[in-house]
C-alpha cells in the first residue's frame, strides 16, 4: 500500500516521457527514431535496440500493458499465462509489470468514469494510448475493471512469499477468466 506505487509509477512515466524526449516518439509500430543509430562496443558494429534500452533501463514497454489486456479481454487464458512467462523469462520484474499493470486499468476506470477524470488526476497520455484507454473503457464494465485491479492488487502481494515469481499473476489470470 502507500504511496510508494503511485510515485514509482509516475517516475517510471517520467522515464518514459525522458527516452522519447531523447531517442524518438511513438506511433503505431513503436519507437520511431529521430535517424540516431546507437552502437554498443568498441567496434561500434552491433546496434543496440529498443528492447536493449528498456532492458537496460529496466522499463517496461509500453505496449505490454494493452497487449496483455486484450488477452484477457478476449478471454485467451493460453496466451495470457503465455504472455507472462514470456516477460518474466524476458527479464522483466513481475512486480513492477503487475503495479504497472493495475495502473493501467485504473486509467480505463478513469475513464469510463469520464474521460477528464483521467486530466483531472494529472494523468498524461499520448494520443495512441488514449484510443487504446477508450476503447477498453467501452469494452469493459466498471465492476469487470475492479475486478481485475483486485485479482492483480492481491497477486502483487503474493508475489512477496511465492517461491515461483510469475505463479501470482498467473493464478491472477486464471482467477479473471475462470
Amino acid at each position: 500500500g502507500g504511496r510508494g506505487g503511485r510515485r514509482s509509477c509516475s517516475l517510471h512515466a517520467r522515464k518514459h516521457r525522458e527516452y522519447y524526449r531523447h531517442f524518438g516518439r511513438r506511433d503505431d509500430n513503436g519507437i520511431l527514431g529521430r535517424g540516431r543509430k546507437l552502437r554498443s562496443g568498441a567496434d561500434n558494429k552491433k546496434q543496440i535496440s529498443v528492447d536493449d534500452v528498456y532492458s537496460s533501463l529496466g522499463l517496461i514497454p509500453l505496449n505490454y500493458y494493452p497487449e496483455f489486456l486484450g488477452y484477457l479481454v478476449s478471454a485467451d487464458k493460453a496466451s495470457a499465462i503465455n504472455f507472462v512467462n514470456k516477460a518474466y523469462s524476458s527479464g522483466i520484474d513481475v512486480g513492477q509489470f503487475a503495479t504497472g499493470f493495475v495502473e493501467y486499468l485504473r486509467k480505463i476506470l478513469m475513464h469510463t468514469i469520464n474521460p477528464a477524470v483521467l486530466v483531472s488526476v494529472g494523468e498524461e497520455l499520448l494520443d495512441q494510448d488514449i484510443k487504446l484507454v477508450s476503447t477498453y473503457s467501452q469494452a469493459l464494465t466498471q465492476q469487470q475493471l475492479i475486478r481485475m485491479m483486485n485479482a492483480f492488487v492481491s497477486a502483487k502481494e503474493g508475489l512477496k512469499s511465492s517461491p515461483i515469481p510469475q505463479l501470482p499473476l498467473e493464478l491472477a489470470v486464471l482467477e479473471i477468466l475462470k
